[in-house]
């Protein structure tokens, strides 16, 4: 698969960040209810532009703490005078928790600021646990990493999520989603999987119907050498079967020692449909070095705009 991998939000199902739910195409994340929620009281969770903040409450260099000026209201203003619909606040363990895992109050206050200017300025949220003590995704810890070899590294990365949601269950299932962790990489992507199984049964059991981002060995482990678009996921709840078309994947920049993933590839009827539903030019203009040429390169490209 040249090491691309599959994003996924989850809801009660697959939501569309990075791939469709229910019908193709279809660029929103929808919860479906289950034996204990209604119809009325499960929220739709739309995301089209955000901007990711981060080196705020997370990626701060070593030594140094969390500065509360960094990030204030103003920025999220402004975010949402550019045009953008959520943001993405990235949160390191170390940052906000001691090392016994109490909280330090100055990352908590910040992140209660993120969702309340968030709330206030009409933006969406995703909390995204970025780094934790026992995985880094450039593996800048410090040390090895330990996530996937020492149980009580899975155990402590699970407490962290449990304190997370108990600081954010209250906040609104359609406007703030969880990120599990941040681009997860292992020689093996069933460790990731159980992990995942893990951390998810137990938001789960308090949320069932929280939007939830999980990313990176995903589709290797789906799919293999497959391509994913184009292929169904289904999911089992509550003894409900949903189905999903994959309608877009991540791929890690490669240009530089830069792990940060930067390129997202949708078809391109998806990307016009839903993502820039605006007429991206209005003219195309070509040179030929013929007359006779020139109907031939236009019925071409005609053929590949309507593709």
């Amino acid at each position: 698969m040249n090491n691309k991998f599959l994003g996924l939000i989850l809801g009660a199902g697959v939501a569309a960040m990075t791939s469709c739910g229910g019908n193709a195409g279809k660029n929103t994340a929808e919860s479906t209810a289950d034996s204990t929620n209604t119809a009325d009281s499960v929220k739709e969770f739309t995301l089209n532009r955000g901007v990711n903040l981060d080196h705020w409450l997370s990626q701060r260099g070593e030594g140094v703490d969390i500065d509360p000026n960094y990030i204030t209201k103003k920025d999220f203003e402004t975010i949402k005078k550019l045009g953008f619909d959520f943001v993405r606040v990235p949160i390191e363990e170390q940052l906000m928790y001691n090392t016994d895992l109490t909280r330090r109050k100055i990352g908590f206050d910040l992140l209660d600021s993120a969702v309340k200017w968030s709330d206030e300025t009409g933006l969406k949220m995703i909390c995204d646990l970025h780094i934790i003590r026992s995985f880094h995704f450039n593996s800048e810890n410090g040390e090895a990493n330990t996530l996937f070899e020492k149980e009580e590294a899975q155990d402590n990365y699970v407490k962290v999520w449990m304190d997370i949601q108990d600081f954010l269950k209250n906040t609104p299932e359609d406007k703030v989603a969880y990120e599990l962790l941040n681009e997860v990489t292992t020689p093996d992507p069933e460790n990731w999987n159980k992990l995942i199984a893990k951390v998810h049964k137990a938001i789960r059991a308090n949320e069932p119907t929280r939007k939830i981002i999980i990313g990176s060995k995903i589709a290797e482990a789906l799919f293999e050498n497959q391509e994913p678009i184009g292929n169904v996921i289904t999911l089992v709840s509550n003894n409900v079967t949903f189905s999903f078309e994959v309608c877009g994947v991540l791929a890690p920049a490669v240009a530089s020692n830069d792990a940060n993933d930067n390129s997202v590839f949708v078809p391109r009827g998806f990307y016009a449909k839903k993502i820039m539903p605006s007429p991206a030019a209005s003219a195309v203009l070509v040179q030929c070095v013929s007359q006779e040429k020139s109907v031939q390169v236009a019925d071409n490209i005609k053929s590949f705009i309507t593709e």
